[in-house]
């Protein structure tokens, strides 16, 4: 059984932002069952997740569950590879579990296509009253001092 994990992904910080995570309830609720040790983004293109268990009795714990979520938006148009640069598991006693493989994945940001009626709104002026756009005066020819 799973009590506790500590995981570094990398991450193209040219290509992705880190926006947030979300710890999930299989080695209990945070701050009842568990308690989250993550740092969380470093700024430099790392992210880690972290978790310990205070849980007992962990064998009604799943096979397979979620331990986590990360969410990223993306920066620029690219690839940016999500690698594991670290990762160690422990069991209820604190024995590290061994790890066969590690999966690897990749996320594609895409330009999004802007279309022409919407491209043309944003570029018209925008008059409220005839004499501004957005706050500002046009000149009238007239001082109004």
């Amino acid at each position: 059984d799973l009590a506790t994990f500590d995981l570094d992904v990398t991450y193209d910080e040219f290509v992705l932002s880190f926006n947030s995570y979300t710890l999930y309830d299989g080695l209990g609720i945070i701050s009842d069952d568990a308690e989250d040790w993550s740092n969380g983004d470093d700024g430099f293109g790392t992210v880690n997740l972290a978790e310990v268990s205070y849980m007992l009795d962990l064998s009604g714990q799943s096979d397979s569950f979620t331990l986590a979520t990360i969410i990223f938006d993306g920066l620029a148009v690219g690839n940016s590879a999500l690698e594991f640069a670290c990762v160690d598991l422990g069991d209820g006693l604190g024995d590290a579990i061994d790890i066969d493989s590690l999966g690897t994945a990749g996320v594609d940001v895409n330009p999004v296509p802007v279309s022409r009626s919407s491209l043309d709104a944003r570029l018209r002026p925008c008059r409220t009253d005839g004499n501004q756009e957005k706050g500002r005066s046009w000149p009238s020819g007239k001082d109004k001092h």
